[in-house]
């Protein structure tokens, strides 16, 4: 009725506590009482604490940005001055064409003579005679540097007003032709009258014998 077990598996059935056990090793206690880890204290900042830091935090940014402005605007100025430095060379011409001292000297002095010479009674003129001398006398001593001046004045009204150019290029016009017109009346005038004086000088030699007018038609012949 009963069979018996076999022995393989019997043994099978025996050893797998021991391989459990093996498998699951007990975790051994220390001999020594070991120290409780200490709880880290984590300090909060207050309001104030987060203020401050906030204000410096944006203190911070607003000067680096004020510097960052600044320096870009030091670095276009030093870019203006040395656009103007090189174009104020290049107005002026060569030392051996046209020195720029002493001339430069002599039209300080005719202004400085300008502002002197002022009425003090007249501010307009006190206004008005210092760059007048001064032009006159620059158009004297340094007409080479005033006609390149002159030119680079023009230059700028042009590019950047160009409207005030444009006037100042028709009056220019106006003026070069009343000038050109006027000379034209001129010499007509003083033909006319020459003629007319001839005229009247062989009518009083005719009817006086008187020699009028005869030498300057020599010195005309001349």
């Amino acid at each position: 009725m009963f069979r018996l077990a076999r022995p393989t598996r019997l043994l099978v059935l025996g050893a797998a506590p021991v391989l459990a056990n093996r498998e699951l090793p007990k975790e051994t206690l220390p001999i020594y009482p070991t120290e409780s880890p200490k709880p880290e204290i984590v300090e909060a900042p207050t309001q104030l604490e987060a203020a401050i830091r906030q204000a410096r935090e944006k203190a911070t940014d607003t000067y680096g940005i004020g510097r960052a402005h600044l320096q870009f605007v030091v670095d276009r100025w030093i870019g203006v001055e040395h656009s103007v430095e090189s174009r104020l060379k290049s107005l002026a011409p060569p030392p051996d064409v046209e020195p720029l001292f002493p001339g430069a000297l002599w039209v300080g002095i005719a202004a400085l003579s300008g502002s002197i010479l002022a009425p003090k009674r007249s501010p307009i003129r006190r206004i008005i005679y210092p760059p007048a001398w001064g032009f006159l006398a620059a158009l004297y001593f340094l007409p080479l540097t005033t006609d390149n001046v002159g030119k680079y004045i023009v230059e700028l009204e042009d590019r950047y007003i160009p409207n005030v150019a444009k006037k100042q290029k028709e009056i220019a016009a106006r003026l070069r032709a009343s000038l050109a017109d006027g000379k034209d009346k001129t010499k007509e005038l003083r033909e006319g009258l020459s003629g007319q004086v001839d005229k009247l000088g062989v009518m009083i030699r005719e009817r006086t014998g008187l020699k009028v007018g005869e030498k300057s038609e020599e010195n005309a012949k001349k």
